[in-house]
């Protein structure tokens, strides 16, 4: 009997591993202070601070939409999520490993950015990154940046050198193109295209836009973002080949990519 017991207890210990969720406490490891060279990536934590932009601009509307959702996670609303910092664990940003053992993002701008303005610059909160390449000792770095598409140097009617990048997400500069186009893709159901892996999509697409003639104020607002969706819809502009746009149009969500958007 006391052996039936024992294992009555034993099922009922593992059936509570099996069903409790993986504690929220659980991060990954810090990154080292040196990494040694890395073949392949390498997912660590490191000080949001110590993010270093590869574009001069987000925009801004989209950044404070960000900010609000995150303010629903903190007041318990969200299906999705416990914590703000359950939202913050379950993001990862690929970066490249540069000169001087700097952390370059490549994506996840926007993302960052909303949690940099939802802590108000506190420098210390941790994030998690993927190092997709180690470049510490590549002599032509930004050439190779420029090259791989990790980088964006345009702003609304110029491009600026790297050198000319913000130092942190703080002080990325507001873009209302990229704001519209990013809303517009989320608000669209729409994706950015089967097999088109380039980083900054949206901001080529906003680029696009621009030469087909849109024209949008500093500060934009719902109205405007309906107009840059009717634009990305629109068959009379032509995408790929062009000459004026050398990007795919972005895909359309499935229906079950749809339900799983609204799921959220």
């Amino acid at each position: 009997m006391q052996k039936f017991w024992l294992f009555c207890l034993t099922l009922a210990v593992l059936g509570l591993s099996i069903v409790l969720p993986p504690s929220a406490d659980a991060r990954i490891s810090p990154c080292p202070s040196r990494p040694p060279q890395l073949r392949t990536t390498l997912e660590c934590q490191i000080a949001i601070a110590d993010l270093h932009p590869t574009q001069p601009v987000v925009g801004k509307y989209q950044v404070q939409y960000q900010v609000a959702v995150l303010n629903v996670i903190d007041r318990g609303e969200s299906s999705e999520y416990a914590t703000v910092e359950d939202y913050v664990n379950q993001r990862k940003v690929p970066v490249v490993l540069g000169p001087g053992n700097q952390f370059y993002m490549v994506d996840s701008h926007h993302t960052m950015s909303s949690i940099w303005e939802y802590y108000q610059g506190n420098p210390n909160i941790r994030v998690n990154i993927e190092i997709i390449q180690d470049w510490r000792n590549k002599p032509d770095f930004w050439s190779a940046m420029k090259a791989n598409n990790y980088t964006y140097l345009g702003t609304p009617g110029n491009t600026i050198s790297p050198e000319d990048l913000p130092r942190n997400l703080g002080e990325l500069k507001n873009d209302p193109y990229r704001a519209a186009v990013g809303m517009a893709l989320n608000w669209g159901f729409f994706e950015r295209p089967k097999g088109e892996k380039i980083f900054f999509y949206q901001f080529k697409l906003a680029d696009c836009l621009k030469e087909f003639g849109l024209t949008l104020p500093e500060e934009i607002n719902r109205s405007h973002i309906y107009q840059t969706l009717a634009m990305i819809h629109d068959p009379e502009y032509s995408y790929g080949n062009s000459s004026v746009c050398n990007i795919p149009r972005p895909q359309e969500l499935s229906l079950e990519g749809i339900a799983k958007k609204l799921q959220r």
